[in-house]
């Protein structure tokens, strides 16, 4: 008795094991027979069932031959249909075998099966099985099984359904191609699809430059005789007469040069040199500020270059010290505060006017 007792306990611990082999190797059996009636001649190409699908056929006592065939996924889930009805294994009610036809056209895609309780048929068309909880395990109680669970990928390969015919994947467009034939379909133009953003930045260009051309009209009457205050600078000593970061000295100057330099910038350059005009570097002024967004900066970088010609130009007519070095700090200065270069040539500018002013007024009373 104790012998038999030894032999029932390892039978008991070995079968689940071997069931779990025989699981997960590929099953590739006999053809269907029994309630399969007759046998079915198949492709190469030998696949696997799930696990779970590969268990309840070993518990249904229906078996798959091991190709993707319409007359072999018919005879075995005809098999899993019968001995679910009949109760002859593990069925609760619809559920196995709902699972396991979804399961089963996951596996064979290229044969489209659909069941139903009377009938199981091949669409013969790619089918994408729908997402049904399966078992995830025999011992555990249905009430606590994932109801989410998906069935196992499986990465069918291109089966026959028939000798001789092969089904190829479907050759779905990309996202790329999906958007571009949509786009032409519509048959929407790139104005209509920009149209709205075309208008509000026309708009916004056209306020940005009246209200620049405005303040430039009013400046313009009063800035020859407006007596600026630059403050008191360093003997000329070849350079400027005020640094680069002295703008605080002069409020005027300073406020004027910050936040309208559109304004003061066009100013210094029409009294230092004449040309260009005050209104000629307005509206280059208005077109830098209003496209240099559309450039991507590209016009801002082409300003500062001009900025610095023109600081060049004003060091030649000042007479000046003029090297490399310096061209190359005016370059900097330009680039990383453009509004303190602006305020120093501002500055230089007046005190030499206002000197001038003194010298002529002087030279009349001596007369």
């Amino acid at each position: 008795m104790q012998l038999l007792g030894s032999v029932t306990c390892l039978s008991m611990v070995l079968i689940p094991v071997v069931g779990l082999n025989v699981v997960q190797n590929p099953l590739v059996v006999a053809p269907v027979t029994g309630a399969l009636g007759h046998n079915v001649s198949a492709p190469d190409g030998i696949v696997s069932l799930p696990m779970d699908l590969a268990r309840m056929s070993s518990d249904c006592n229906c078996r798959f031959e091991g190709y993707c065939t319409c007359e072999g996924a018919r005879a075995f889930m005809s098999c899993i249909r019968d001995a679910c009805s009949q109760s002859s294994c593990d069925c609760d009610r619809s559920y196995h075998f709902d699972n396991a036809c979804n399961h089963l056209a996951g596996t064979c895609p290229s044969l489209g099966l659909q069941c139903s309780t009377t009938e199981v048929s091949c669409m013969k068309r790619t089918y994408v099985p729908q997402s049904v909880p399966f078992n995830t395990s025999r011992d555990q109680p249905r009430e606590a099984r994932p109801a989410n669970r998906a069935p196992n990928p499986v990465q069918p390969s291109p089966v026959q359904s028939t000798p001789g015919v092969t089904v190829q994947p479907i050759d779905r467009p990309s996202l790329r191609d999906r958007a571009l034939q949509t786009s032409s379909q519509s048959g929407v133009s790139w104005w209509e699809a920009h149209r709205s953003l075309l208008v509000w930045w026309t708009l916004s260009a056209a306020v940005h430059s009246l209200i620049i051309l405005a303040f430039a009209f009013v400046y313009n009457r009063y800035r020859i005789t407006l007596a600026f205050k630059p403050g008191k600078g360093a003997h000329d000593q070849g350079k400027f007469r005020f640094g680069l970061f002295d703008c605080f000295n002069s409020s005027q100057l300073c406020l004027l040069g910050c936040c309208c330099p559109c304004l003061r910038w066009p100013d210094t350059v029409d009294k230092v040199m004449r040309w260009p005009s005050y209104w000629l570097l307005v509206a280059v002024m208005i077109l830098e500020s209003v496209f240099d967004g559309l450039c991507h900066g590209l016009l801002g970088l082409l300003f500062v270059l001009f900025g610095c010609y023109m600081r060049q130009r004003m060091r030649s007519k000042y007479q000046m010290e003029n090297t490399s070095g310096i061209m190359v700090l005016d370059l900097l200065a330009w680039c990383c505060c453009t509004p303190c270069a602006i305020v120093q040539e501002a500055r230089h500018c007046e005190l030499q006017r206002n000197g001038v002013k003194k010298h002529k007024v002087t030279g009349s009373g001596d007369v």
